[in-house]
């Protein structure tokens, strides 16, 4: 029997802001990520979400207290995965390794639905910062850096690369050095 092939068949995008005649809700990243597989439901048909088999969540920085919010948001769904987990971290390539270990999953025969989800509500988590700010202080300090250091000292964070605009420009500069 041939390996199955993953397909993507459905994706979502939730961007809870103000502005442009839009009122924010004001969602936590797992009330972001619950309406955005939902978005990815409905674009692949529906239904789907019950039938999941792995339910890969990145790990988010902006709600920290929440924790690992990949069983809550399967019961959310009303899905039981076989699978059920969070990334080891949140970063920008996260959501790639979910997906390449969803795929690989789907091509070994392992399962057979699979979603992988991240949510950052750095906007609301930022504001709420900002309540707690105290006099004096400023409250456009870099939300994912703050965040991202509580969690300890890691090779990343010694060397202040612990938001995108400090890993991306690595990559410009590679890239520009390999071009010549």
């Amino acid at each position: 029997m041939n390996n199955p092939i993953p397909v993507i068949i459905g994706v979502g995008q939730v961007n809870d802001r103000e502005g442009l005649g839009n009122a924010s809700l004001g969602l936590d990243s797992l009330g972001l990520m619950e309406a955005a597989l939902r978005a990815a439901d409905h674009d692949a048909g529906g239904a789907w979400l019950p039938r999941l088999d792995s339910l890969g969540v990145v790990d988010q920085i902006s709600w920290p207290e929440l924790g690992d919010v990949s069983t809550p948001l399967a019961r959310r769904l009303g899905a039981t995965p076989r699978f059920c987990y969070k990334s080891a971290y949140g970063s920008g390539d996260s959501p790639l390794l979910l997906l390449n270990e969803a795929a690989n999953r789907i091509g070994a025969g392992e399962i057979k639905v699979a979603a992988m989800v991240g949510g950052e509500a750095l906007r609301a988590a930022a504001r709420r910062a900002a309540m707690a700010v105290p006099a004096g202080a400023s409250s456009s300090d870099n939300a994912v850096r703050a965040v991202a250091m509580r969690r300890g000292p890691s090779y990343r964070h010694r060397y202040g690369l612990v938001a995108p605009v400090d890993v991306y420009p690595l990559y410009e500069n590679a890239g520009r050095a390999a071009y010549g």
